[in-house]
């Protein structure tokens, strides 16, 4: 898998709530096809930082999720 590839198949995930963690943001986008990982970027004093990457095993469901999830809200749990 050469690099260009590797970079179709990962997508930047931005605007989360603090109460995404890993775990959460890979329950959101496993129903586009399989993932190879879901990784919340946490910064200082073990935070999130409010976004995080998704990489997907084939392009085409990265594309799907791209095409259904942009732009949508997510909410955290009260």
């Amino acid at each position: 898998m050469d690099g260009e590839e590797v970079n179709r198949l990962n997508y930047i995930v931005a605007h989360l709530p603090s109460c995404i963690g890993d775990k959460e943001l890979h329950k959101m986008f496993e129903s586009f096809g399989a993932l190879q990982r879901a990784t919340v970027i946490i910064g200082n004093e073990s935070q999130s930082r409010g976004f995080g990457f998704v990489t997907f095993e084939d392009e085409d469901a990265g594309e799907k999720a791209m095409a259904e999830m942009n732009g949508k809200e997510v909410h955290e749990s009260t």
